[in-house]
Formats: structure tokens, C-alpha cells, sequence
């Protein structure tokens, strides 16, 4: 695994003399400023650098200096190995053209003190314009719904069903009945909790007002598994994440599944793997 972190400052010229004379991937400049480096030497040359303590008549630190981690890579040995990975939105095929407006968010879910922000809960078939699937296409997401996936109905009877996996109908929007076509696969929710406390995920969280907790949506580390084992194909985490989301989470097998239709690659775009 192989993390890169952000760093951002309002850089001075000693500053902006050090950086750039490292080849970052972009050249810095004497303002606010910030960029983005994977972990090497390269990396351990900054931290070094901005660890020292403050001379006399001049601190070490430029103003509101800050660093954390923006995202992680996998390889795929690491991605291999893992009996179960989360399934990100991030590197499938989207169609966002088949919703008419998000008035469908009050008839397809309920949330918690109606702010779909917090949670919510899928109490209804989506409806939307009759998809015009492409010739190799067997899937799609709707930007907005990345929890969410769709399938082409054939692809789900011969991959997912022989599995025991269920799935949702979709409605047309011109005349209530459902798409022939197209559908959408039922995820239930995991058995357990995650042991994500103390993790990156929980670090960086985010409280509502009224104290509702929601994960970070970035990919900072291996994914953390359930307190609890149980056997499963997909399912959504218990927990929620920034937006409103829960993340969707596979097994060897589906994520096997996903790959021999092309939907996924065993990449870090696709798959955050749980350790």
C-alpha cells in the first residue's frame, strides 16, 4: 500500500527554494499553495525538513502549514488477498441521464429527520427513463447514487442470481410498470459492525449538530473488517459515511464475478481491500 498525502501552507521564499528543488509535480509558489506526494524519500525529505525545531528568529513551519493523508494505492497482491473488499463508485460506468429531477428522492427513500444528507433508507423502486444500454454495457450508477447499482437484467439472472443475491425492480417513468430490461441489485445490510474506532476513517468523521456520526469518505487505509464474522456475497456497511452513504462490500467470489464481466479491474480505483 502506498499512501500520498497532501501538504498545504502559505509558502515563504526559503520555503518555495526547498520544494522546488525536489521536482514535485508542480511548481510552488509564494501564496497559499498546496500539493499532493506519495510516501518515499522524496516524502520523508519534507517531513524531515518541517520536524526540526524553530530557530531563534525563525520557525521552522511556514503559516497554517498542514498535512495529512489524501488517499492510498493497492497493489494487486494486496487487493488478491483480501477476502473481502469494499466496491467504490469511482471507476464504473455512469448514466446520469435517466432521472428527470431529484423529486424521486422523496418518493424512492425515508432519512432521518428528512435530510438525506444524514442516513436513508430505500423504501421504493427507483423510476426513471428507460435505459439505452450499449452494446457491451451491463451496468450503470447515477452520479448521487453511488451505493447504488444497476444491472442489465440478463447479466443479473446468469451472474448474481445463481449466487442467491435478490434484486429491486425499476420502474419506467412514463408508465409506472417495470423495466423489462433493467434492474437494480438488492444489497441487504451487513450482519455486523465495523471495528472502524480509532481508525482514519473515524479520525477524520464528521458530527451533525444533533451528534449523527458520519465516516470519512476517503480511501485512507485497508478497509476495516467486522467486529463479527458472518458468511455473505454483498452487503451495505451498518455504518454511514459523509453524504449519507454506506459502503458497499464484497466477497471473493462477486468480486471475482465483477471482473469476468468487465465491471471491475483488481485496481485501487475499483477496490478498497479489508484487512
Amino acid at each position: 500500500m502506498i499512501r500520498r498525502h497532501s501538504f498545504f501552507a502559505k509558502w515563504r521564499d526559503c520555503d518555495i527554494d526547498f520544494l522546488n528543488s525536489l521536482n514535485l509535480n508542480k511548481t510552488i509558489r509564494e501564496t497559499f499553495d498546496g500539493f499532493w506526494i506519495e510516501e518515499g524519500d522524496t516524502y520523508n525529505l519534507i517531513m524531515e525538513h518541517y520536524s526540526k525545531k524553530d530557530g531563534l528568529f525563525k520557525k521552522t513551519k511556514p503559516p497554517k502549514f498542514s498535512t495529512s493523508v489524501t488517499s492510498v494505492i493497492f497493489t494487486k497482491e494486496e487487493i488478491m488477498s483480501s477476502r473481502h473488499s469494499v466496491l467504490t463508485g469511482n471507476a464504473l460506468t455512469y448514466n446520469n441521464n435517466l432521472l428527470v429531477d431529484d423529486g424521486y428522492r422523496d418518493l424512492v427513500y425515508r432519512s432521518k429527520d428528512n435530510d438525506y444528507m444524514k442516513s436513508r433508507i430505500q423504501i421504493a423502486p427507483f423510476r426513471m427513463k428507460k435505459p439505452k444500454w450499449g452494446k457491451n454495457q451491463n451496468h450503470f450508477m447515477i452520479e448521487g447514487e453511488q451505493d447504488r447499482l444497476f444491472l442489465k437484467k440478463d447479466v443479473y439472472q446468469e451472474a448474481f442470481e445463481p449466487l442467491g443475491l435478490g434484486y429491486l425492480k425499476v420502474l419506467d417513468y412514463d408508465t409506472g410498470e417495470p423495466l423489462e430490461d433493467t434492474v437494480q441489485l438488492e444489497i441487504p445490510i451487513a450482519e455486523s459492525k465495523l471495528m472502524i474506532e480509532g481508525t482514519l476513517y473515524d479520525e477524520q468523521a464528521y458530527f451533525f449538530k444533533d451528534g449523527t456520526k458520519q465516516y470519512s469518505p476517503q480511501h485512507l487505509d485497508f478497509f476495516p473488517c467486522f467486529e463479527n464474522d458472518f458468511d455473505f456475497h454483498i452487503c451495505y456497511s451498518q455504518e454511514v459515511f459523509s453524504g449519507g452513504y454506506k459502503k458497499m462490500i464484497i466477497s471473493e467470489t462477486v468480486r471475482n464475478v465483477l471482473k469476468q464481466l468487465g465491471i471491475i479491474k483488481y485496481e485501487s480505483p475499483y477496490l478498497i481491500p479489508m484487512k
